[in-house]
């Protein structure tokens, strides 16, 4: 559905698409929310840190490169539930996830002072999870866990004068740690071929 919004939006002409450099970074803060809330009664929003490395074929609008993340979010309890032995007031999990994704995109009006892009990432997604039961201010108990799983993100998103980039993303891995995220990032070094 996005792909096709963009095809009627800015059309499918490749050659109309200006040269850019052929490598280009990305710095960028994240604003990240769980999928599922698990056995617990809400997921708070998290933030994250990203950077990513690309290259940009000049014969083709696709780029290519590596992406590394990290991000933290939580859940937690706000009452006890009879229904659920598993759920207790209080309780609150916090998710450090680290990812390292191979991404592509595929660009529409590259180089130009808006452009969009669609693609996707695959890689390894590391995350550790600190849990705490607290019952009228005192912590009861404090337990970690720590795994890895494979990691498949779509995204789409902009660029504001080659410069400023916008990305929604979706991070399908291990179910308690599936989120969507917003990006907002500063391209490096990228734009128009001098």
């Amino acid at each position: 559905m996005c792909m096709a919004l963009m095809l009627c939006a800015f059309g499918f002409d490749v050659k109309a698409q200006s040269v850019v450099r052929a490598i280009e970074g990305e710095v960028a803060f994240t604003g990240v929310r769980a999928s599922h809330n698990m056995i617990f009664d809400e997921s708070r929003p998290g933030l994250g840190l990203a950077g990513e490395l690309r290259y940009n074929f000049h014969s083709v609008p696709v780029d290519i490169g590596i992406q590394g993340r990290g991000q933290i979010w939580g859940r937690q309890s706000l009452s006890e539930s009879a229904s659920d032995e598993y759920k207790y007031a209080g309780e609150k999990l916090n998710y450090l996830s680290a990812n390292v994704l191979l991404v592509s995109d595929y660009n529409f009006r590259r180089g130009q002072s808006v452009s969009m892009f669609i693609g996707a990432g695959v890689g390894v997604a590391f995350f550790e999870e600190n849990s705490s039961l607290e019952r009228a201010g005192y912590s009861l108990y404090v337990g970690n866990g720590k795994s890895r799983s494979f990691c498949f993100m779509p995204r789409v998103g902009a660029e504001f004068l080659n410069r400023l980039r916008l990305t929604l993303f979706y991070q399908f891995e291990d179910k308690a740690n599936e989120c969507f995220g917003l990006q907002v990032g500063l391209a490096i070094g990228g734009g128009m071929k001098k």
